[in-house]
Order: C-alpha cells, then sequence, then structure tokens
C-alpha cells in the first residue's frame, strides 16, 4: 500500500499504530525526528508571515504609483521599477509554495515491511523534511529582508522628495512678505532695545540720565 498525504499530521497517523512494536531506541530516533521537524515547520511558518506583511506592504506601495514613465534623471524610474520587479518575484514565489511547508509525505508499505524498517524509514522521512523546511525559512528570511530595505530605501527617498518640495514652494522670507515683515519689526525692537541698554549704562557709568545733555 502506498499513501500520499499532504500534510505531517496525516503521516503520523499512518505510523502511530506499530511505533509500540518497534523498539524503544527506535521510536526515541522517530519522536526525535518528529520533534524537530515540527520546530522547524514552526520556524518556517514565522517567516513565511513575514514575507506576506512586507509584501501587502510592498503591494500598498505599488498601487500608488503613477502610471506615466518617470523621468530617471534622479533614479525615480528605476526605484519604481525595482519594487514592482520584487512585487512580482514574491507573488511567483508565493504562487509557487516556495514559502509553504513540504507536503507529499508518502506513507509506503510495498511491499509488506516490519513494524521497525517503517518506524526507521519514518525517522529518516521527518529527517528529510526538516531539511527542505530549514532551506526554505533561510530563502523567506532572506527574501523578508530584501523586502523590507526596498521598501525602506523607497520610504526615505520619497520622505527626501516631500521635503524638497515642500521647501522648494515657500516663497522666500523677505521685507515684502508677511513673515519678512514681521522679523524686521523683531529686528527693529531688538536693536531699539540694545540702545537703550547701552545708553543706561554710559549714564551710570557718567553720572547722567539717558536723554540728558552735559
Amino acid at each position: 500500500m502506498v499513501a500520499i498525504h499532504a500534510h505531517e499530521s496525516d503521516y503520523h497517523a499512518m505510523l502511530a499504530p506499530v511505533l509500540h512494536l518497534a523498539s524503544d531506541e527506535l521510536q526515541k530516533q522517530y519522536a526525535g525526528a518528529r520533534r524537530d521537524y515540527q520546530a522547524a515547520a514552526g520556524e518556517l511558518r514565522k517567516a513565511a508571515r513575514a514575507v506576506a506583511g512586507r509584501l501587502a506592504e510592498l503591494k500598498e506601495i505599488v498601487r500608488g504609483l503613477p502610471d506615466t514613465p518617470l523621468s530617471d534623471a534622479d533614479g525615480s524610474r528605476a526605484s519604481v521599477d525595482r519594487l514592482r520587479t520584487l512585487l512580482h518575484r514574491g507573488e511567483r514565489l508565493v504562487d509557487e509554495s516556495a514559502f509553504n511547508e513540504p507536503n507529499l509525505w508518502v506513507y509506503s508499505n510495498d511491499p509488506p515491511r516490519d513494524a521497525a524498517t517503517r518506524v526507521a524509514i519514518g525517522a529518516r522521512v521527518y529527517r528529510g523534511k526538516t531539511e527542505v523546511a530549514q532551506t526554505r525559512t533561510a530563502k523567506a528570511n532572506a527574501f523578508a529582508g530584501e523586502l523590507a530595505d526596498v521598501v525602506a530605501h523607497y520610504r526615505e527617498r520619497e520622505s527626501a522628495r516631500s521635503a524638497a518640495r515642500e521647501a522648494a514652494a515657500k516663497p522666500p522670507v523677505t521685507r515684502d512678505t508677511p513673515r519678512g515683515r514681521t522679523a524686521q519689526r523683531r529686528t527693529t525692537v531688538r536693536a531699539g532695545r540694545r540702545r537703550a541698554t547701552a545708553a543706561v549704562r554710559q549714564g551710570r557709568a557718567t553720572g547722567r540720565r539717558p536723554g540728558r545733555s552735559a
């Protein structure tokens, strides 16, 4: 009999009835291999969630991008093209189940095998699936990091561009603008105060009151 399962739990259910028939050492090896796989699968799920979150963030950014080509004088077009390319790549990887838990758990008892052989095979299957899960986790973490770097670079770039646009839109401060007139009044007031203070100090030094002549 050959059975192909999509989930680890179903594979284990096929072996569970014969586990007690194997030696204690084989049972220990099987339990350890299964425990290692479950830990690796948990890390893979965590990494896959991180990729999904970063892709959702990137998708929102791409949706807000203009459809018309941008000037590449300051690298804007290259930056936008990179965002779109990375999004398409991420969506393709998700469609290909690149960050999913391993499936195709094949249970075979054809030709018939004794309990010890089946349990030993089960331990090997779990070890192989653990390696697959660890490899996929490493790739998922690397891709999530790449997504984070690209998004952060884009946001920093747009923040700088927005600040530059705001600065360029502000009128220059001159005497003909409200800000300029206010600044000029403040300067005049401060200058008058300084002159008054200087006169008081001079009067104290000479014994004269400010405003009186000799």
